[in-house]
C-alpha cells in the first residue's frame, strides 16, 4: 500500500511538472505565463508591479532554412538553457511561443530590468551554439499596480520587441506606459 501510495505521489509531480512545462526547451510554457499574469493582477498578490521582458531569437526563420528544423529545436533548447544560466532563482523563464521566450521580473525596477535583459542579450550573443550565430532581441515594459492594466504592460513589451527588431536586432528597447 506504501509503495502504491509513493508512485501515485510521484506520478501527480510528474504530471504537474510536464502540464507546466514546455516539452522542447524545458522552460515553463505558456499557459503557467498567463496563470502568473493573471495572479500578479489579482487582488490576493501582494507584488506591486513587475517588468515583462519578451525575448525573440533573431534571424530564426534563416536558422531553420539553412540548418535545418532539428537544428533549430537544438538552438531553442540552447537559447533557453543559457537564459536560464542567467537568471536569478526568482525570475522565471517561459517559452511564449515559438522561438519567443518571457521573464517575469516581479517587484523590479524598470532599471533593474533593463540591467538583466542586458546582461541576457549579452550572454547569448556570447555564446557557443554549435557554431551557429545567434543573438536575441528584447522588448521590456513595466507595470506597477493601480497605473494601467497589466495586458496593456504586456503589450508595450511586445511593441517594444518589434521596435527593437526593425531598429537592427541584437538589442534591448524599453516602453515606458502612455499619459
Amino acid at each position: 500500500m506504501f509503495t502504491y501510495a509513493l508512485l501515485q505521489e510521484r506520478a501527480a509531480v510528474m504530471l504537474r511538472y510536464h502540464s507546466d512545462h514546455d516539452a522542447l526547451s524545458n522552460c515553463l510554457n505558456r499557459r503557467t505565463f498567463n496563470e502568473a499574469v493573471q495572479q500578479l493582477a489579482g487582488d490576493r498578490s501582494s507584488a506591486r508591479g513587475c517588468v515583462f521582458l519578451l525575448i525573440d531569437i533573431d534571424h530564426f526563420k534563416a536558422i531553420n532554412d539553412r540548418h535545418g528544423h532539428l537544428a533549430g529545436d537544438r538552438i531553442i533548447t540552447l537559447v533557453a538553457a543559457e537564459l536560464g544560466r542567467q537568471l536569478d532563482a526568482d525570475m522565471p523563464l517561459f517559452r511564449y511561443g515559438g522561438e519567443e521566450f518571457a521573464v517575469l521580473l516581479a517587484d523590479h525596477a524598470p532599471d533593474a530590468a533593463h540591467a538583466v535583459a542586458e546582461r541576457l542579450r549579452e550572454a547569448v550573443a556570447k555564446a557557443d551554439f554549435q557554431g551557429v550565430p545567434v543573438t536575441i532581441s528584447i522588448g521590456l515594459a513595466a507595470w506597477r499596480r493601480g497605473e494601467g492594466s497589466i495586458t496593456a504592460a504586456l503589450d508595450r513589451a511586445d511593441r517594444a520587441l518589434y521596435d527593437a527588431k526593425r531598429a537592427g536586432r541584437d538589442r534591448v528597447v524599453a516602453h515606458a506606459p502612455t499619459s
